[in-house]
């Protein structure tokens, strides 16, 4: 292992090798940040299908459900948009 960094170490360390290292940050920033957008739409799509759109429901109660749907998606929105800004994803705004 001691080897392998002593030879390492000179090619991590040259200016080129700084490009590599920014393309490679650039891009884990930018497939952590759209795995999380993809776990938020499974949210989404998980509380849309929580709500029971029965034709005999009435106003009220589909009204109720949507409410609590909706609020368990924000929850879920919150909580992703959490873990962005903790990676450091920038420039993540609400729709």
């Amino acid at each position: 292992m001691k080897l392998y960094s002593e030879a390492i170490e000179d090619t991590i360390t040259c200016d080129d090798a700084q490009y590599l290292f920014d393309v490679a940050v650039d891009k884990f920033q930018e497939m952590a940040a759209l795995a999380l957008f993809n776990w938020g739409n499974v949210h989404m799509l998980s509380a849309r299908k929580r709500v029971p759109l029965t034709e005999d429901a009435s106003t009220e109660s589909v009204l109720a459900e949507v409410k609590k749907a909706n609020e368990r998606a924000e929850t879920e929105y919150e909580n992703m948009n959490f873990w962005l800004k903790k990676i450091g994803c920038r420039g993540w705004r609400r729709i």
